[in-house]
């Protein structure tokens, strides 16, 4: 020991080296495990679905300050994610910095994603820590959550809900939150006290970071944290455990509502969008979890016999989807199994860490199983939140932990035996909930996006920078699902590896700016020509993928119209006409770049279809339709729609600014067709509808009356 050296001192030492080897051990295992050593950081891991939409934010913040108003997307408009953003705030944020050394979002995203493992491990290890493990055993369970089956297995795809960092601080704090012996608050302190108690503080700077996280983690967060407030108010026999958790579940709903604050000032400006993200609350235990899905080996494990048991299940079980990647692996398996013995067998009355991992784990099931609490919830509260089986994260870090305090208290032998246990645990759960990498289908990624690439830019060398294009066919975003071969999310690849034209897609279904291109896709094709010449379009991108022809009746139109043979990719699975120069003519641009809409701002559910009466939508009683002119001229137009209540009799009545006076029908049955002045801006109406509503089957929705082939007919004559 040097002179001035203390005891602690090497302590403190080791203690750094432990927090090294949480951050980097989980890293590398990530590199090697997700085959970056094999294809490096310029390929994804996924090339097409769901990985694209995430991608959003971090393509976008390369050629912008950040990534929900983007200019170069939804043309002739632009793209707002207020309704809808891909990624979360705080994970963006942290690698927002590295846009000024690294130009290409696919090193970008791969590196976020390469991140987080040392972001789980490093955090993980200190709950651990916190909760009095010892550095063996907590850096194997912390490597094995780093590495958990779920971030291989959806990866990319959603990648806010694979950085779980947060999870194990919000585990931390419902621990705390169950401690009878050294609780948050204590009732009888005074406030001084109060807010000397370092607990507390570090309990609210974790809420704190949940919120920031993916929603989905921040709800089911402040559920458990209602609900082990609940259990310890019981256990304790008194109201303050339970009167904590409500505050700190308010304290995590107001951080939620600060990061979400542009989206709601969004919603409150342009109403709510009903249609973006619409969810049935029967869905909740389509996506439930399964306890024997958690229990199952992963699929494609490395073992053949233990593959085929998984991969038999997956093909013949019913309510097989997201929840397949609930596996924990057999380490975690044997934790939520003693979790779940040590919930029901009690040696003592007193609540231990242990014992509260178990609760944990013990709601988690009652909340999140097929049929449990979170299925009651949708049903007559909140259906926003669909796939319960995404608390599996919680569960897991629990089941881990529980797993790291077993081979804690072996050092009640030997203090050595953690040291040899921790590293033989490690590597059979290593071995055991990660899968082989697929070499061959990483190498084919490349290619693909190396060609994908090349075709882009010799599309941009045919355009010059800031030109329009329109993609084909039209496709809703978010979540159109596929068309024919089209995988959802596709078009917007030519953005994600072009630089420098405007794309039509995506502009967010259910507002006014996704009309313009949804309008034109339909128009024939010398309709369609003449408007894009209008509207200064410059090409057309057509994805033959999303035709059941392939997109051969469309091209041989416009192969006659454009005389000229497309620019194929070489898959063939792309084509695009150059078109003639666009207008350049200012009032021409601004009529045919804002076509009247009328918009179901509220009170109304999705577009309907029927081949007997086309377009409809069925309606709550009363909602808000907007008549919008993002023109600079004020237009004259027709107002038609038809009313058909669901029962009669059902006074039906809509008024607003621009109509002489509010428009009626007392049985709730007719037809509406009026002249509207529309002077440039957005004019909202307000509609009623007194009809008796009848409780239906399997269907939540209050379907009051139905509006039929809404529309704004505009009309020549135009007033300056």
């Amino acid at each position: 020991m040097q002179p001035g050296e203390t005891s602690a001192q090497p302590v403190r030492r080791w203690l750094a080296l432990a927090y090294l080897a949480a951050a980097l051990l989980p890293l590398a295992l990530g590199w090697t495990l997700a085959g970056f050593d094999q294809v490096g950081l310029d390929t994804p891991r996924l090339h097409s679905g769901d990985v694209l939409a995430p991608a959003i934010g971090f393509r976008a913040i390369l050629e912008q300050p950040w990534f929900m108003h983007i200019a170069r997307l939804g043309a002739p408009n632009q793209l707002e994610l207020y309704d809808f953003p891909t990624i979360d705030n705080l994970q963006l944020a942290l690698f927002w910095p590295l846009r000024y050394l690294i130009d290409d979002w696919v090193v970008l995203y791969n590196l976020a994603y390469l991140i987080g493992f040392s972001l789980i491990g490093l955090s993980s290890f200190a709950v651990l820590r916190a909760l009095r493990m010892g550095p063996a055993p907590a850096l194997a369970a912390a490597t094995l959550f780093a590495c958990l089956p779920k971030r291989f297995s959806i990866g990319q795809s959603h990648f806010s809900l694979t950085q779980f960092w947060q999870v194990p601080l919000a585990v931390l704090v419902l621990v705390w939150l169950c401690d009878g012996d050294r609780p948050l608050w204590q009732p009888g302190q005074t406030w001084r006290q109060t807010l000397r108690e370092r607990r507390l503080w570090v309990a609210l700077a974790a809420c704190a970071l949940v919120a920031v996280n993916s929603p989905y983690y921040t709800y089911f967060f402040g559920l458990l944290l209602i609900m082990l407030g609940i259990w310890s108010a019981a256990e304790h026999r008194r109201w303050s455990p339970l009167g904590i958790a409500l505050a700190l579940a308010a304290w995590t709903g107001a951080v939620f509502a600060v990061q979400l604050w542009p989206s709601l000032a969004y919603w409150v400006e342009h109403g709510s969008n009903q249609v973006a993200a619409l969810r049935n609350p029967g869905e909740a235990e389509l996506y439930g979890i399964k306890l024997i899905q958690l229990l199952l080996p992963v699929e494609w494990h490395r073992a053949p016999a233990l593959h085929l048991v998984a991969h038999h299940y997956a093909l013949n079980a019913p309510l097989v989807n997201e929840n397949q990647a609930t596996a924990l692996g057999a380490v975690g398996s044997v934790g939520l199994l003693g979790l779940l013995a040590r919930a029901v067998v009690r040696r003592h009355t007193r609540v231990t860490p242990a014992l509260t991992l178990a609760m944990v784990v013990l709601a988690s099931l009652l909340l999140a199983s097929v049929g449990g609490l979170g299925a009651a919830i949708n049903r007559w509260i909140l259906p926003t939140f669909r796939v319960y089986a995404r608390v599996s994260v919680f569960v897991a870090f629990a089941s881990l932990a529980a797993i790291a305090l077993a081979i804690h208290r072996l050092e009640q032998r030997r203090r050595w035996l953690p040291w040899v246990v921790a590293p033989c645990v490690l590597a059979f759960g290593i071995w055991d909930q990660t899968v082989p990498v697929d070499a061959a289908a990483l190498d084919a990624t490349r290619g693909k996006l190396r060609a994908m690439r090349t075709y882009v830019a010799q599309v941009e060398a045919k355009l010059p920078e800031g030109a329009q294009v329109l993609q084909l066919p039209y496709a809703q975003f978010p979540e159109q699902g596929k068309l024919v071969q089209m995988h959802d999310y596709e078009h917007l690849r030519p953005w994600l590896l072009g630089r420098h034209l405007r794309w039509s897609y995506p502009a967010i279904k259910g507002r006014v700016e996704a009309e313009w291109a949804k309008r034109v896709s339909k128009l024939p094709a010398v309709a369609m020509l003449a408007q894009l010449h209008d509207s200064g379009f410059s090409g057309i991108w057509l994805d033959r993928r999303g035709y059941a022809d392939r997109g051969a009746e469309i091209e041989v139109q416009l192969n006659a119209l454009l005389r000229q043979k497309p620019l194929v990719s070489s898959t063939g699975d792309i084509a695009f006409f150059t078109l003639p120069p666009p207008s350049t003519d200012p009032n021409v641009l601004d009529l045919a770049q804002h076509p009247l809409v009328l918009h179901v701002r509220s009170g109304c559910y999705g577009a309907e279809h029927e081949a007997s009466q086309g377009e409809f939508y069925w309606c709550r009683a009363a909602g808000q339709l907007e008549l919008a002119n993002d023109a600079k001229v004020t237009r004259q137009a027709r107002l038609l729609l038809a009313v058909q209540a669901s029962a009669q009799p059902c006074p039906w009545r809509l008024s607003g600014p621009v109509l002489e006076h509010p428009l009626e029908q007392p049985r709730g049955q007719g037809s509406i067709d009026v002249p509207v002045t529309l002077p440039p801006g957005r004019h909202v109406l307000r509609f009623t509808a007194n009809c008796p509503v009848e409780p239906l089957v399997n269907d939540s929705r209050q379907l009051v009356w139905r509006m039929r082939q809404p529309r704004l007919q505009e009309l020549p004559q135009i007033v300056r």
